[in-house]
């Protein structure tokens, strides 16, 4: 039995097939939504983080929401920068991503540290309307969480985040989220936004 045409032909196999991540551009990773749970809160900034009876210790990392970046610059009637985040405007109604990077430690004194929970905060003044629709988990690699962000209908502060159980080793991870504006009036500000790892 010739192995060696038996090996190449399991690599051409993707080719004469399709690999649809080589194909499509924004596939989810096989891993990334194998126990993914997501949702949205009122954001409270004096909320409990304390570690339940039993849990897996954790590490939290905080990104200052004056580090989002807009996908098409052109197309923001607003971009004001202030000390607590990003207030935005958009130049006509429609879509838009933003996006930030997350900063954290892949490795701690020699021990992987898994990312199991991702988030961010915003507040819109039309929350019925302009909002947050879809949050995006990416790796230099992969999109790693795909999830519709269910934004509550107010004005008030709402953070939407995903979760992994169990928490899995990325090399580096960084936030997309697509915004809805329904006018040139409205407007979203974003604030921080947050990652969390496990041992």
């Amino acid at each position: 039995m010739n192995y060696r045409a038996i090996a190449s032909l399991f690599l051409l196999l993707p080719l004469l097939f399709g690999n649809a991540s080589a194909t499509t551009g924004a596939q989810v990773n096989p891993d990334a939504q194998t126990g993914v749970t997501s949702g949205v809160y009122n954001y409270d900034e004096n909320g409990p983080r304390s570690k339940p009876e039993g849990a897996t210790p954790w590490t939290d990392f905080s990104m200052h929401g004056t580090a989002w970046v807009r996908e098409t610059p052109g197309a923001f009637l607003r971009w004001k920068i202030m000390g607590w985040g990003i207030e935005a405007k958009a130049k006509a109604a429609g879509y838009q991503w933003v996006h930030i990077p997350m900063p954290f430690t892949t490795y701690l004194e020699d021990v992987a540290q898994k990312v199991n929970h991702v988030e961010f905060c915003a507040q819109s003044t039309n929350g019925a309307a302009t909002k947050p629709v879809t949050l995006h988990a990416r790796t230099s690699a992969a999109l790693v969480g795909n999830v519709a962000v269910t934004w509550a209908a107010n004005n008030n502060r709402q953070c939407a985040w995903i979760n992994w159980s169990p928490g899995v080793w990325r090399e580096d991870i960084g936030i997309s989220v697509q915004l809805y504006f329904a006018n040139t009036t409205d407007q979203i500000t974003l604030y921080k936004a947050w990652l969390r790892t496990e041992r």
